[in-house]
């Protein structure tokens, strides 16, 4: 697996790392701000590309994995992400009682409940279409 990952990031490399166009100069530039922007945000990534021919694929992966690294540590020091992590915890917790009590059912149960839930839906908001279509006249 981690093969695979590595070759389709030497793949995708050393694609950008082909169409790695070089910044003007702010007395050149009169195009768009907004591409002049994400020029200059994607620049390590260019640098990065244009020096993917000197290095190994191992170096190649060495260098994902420092980066998925970085990200890992930023993600667990950003305090704007860990509150949008705890506050998804009342789902998380759902989710994996949902699970649980599917774990328990069989198929045909699950199928049954999910076309009365389907069924309800259907009944809710047909209902609720015709009461607004039935206000307008």
């Amino acid at each position: 697996m981690r093969a695979w990952c590595v070759l389709l990031a030497v793949v995708l490399v050393a694609a950008a790392g082909t169409h790695a166009v070089p910044l003007e100069s702010d007395s050149e530039y009169t195009g768009s701000k907004t591409i002049k922007a994400l020029k200059e945000w994607f620049r390590p990534v260019t640098t990065y590309f244009n020096k993917i021919p000197n290095k190994t694929p191992s170096d190649v992966a060495d260098d994902v994995g420092d980066k998925f690294t970085d990200v890992k540590e930023w993600v667990r020091e950003n305090e704007v992400v860990q509150g949008l992590y705890a506050s998804l915890e009342p789902a998380r917790t759902w989710l994996k009682e949902q699970g649980n009590d599917l774990s328990d059912q069989s198929f045909k149960e699950m199928y049954d409940n999910l076309k009365e839930q389907v069924m309800n839906i259907d009944t809710m908001v047909g209902s609720w279409i015709q009461d607004h279509n039935e206000s307008k006249k």
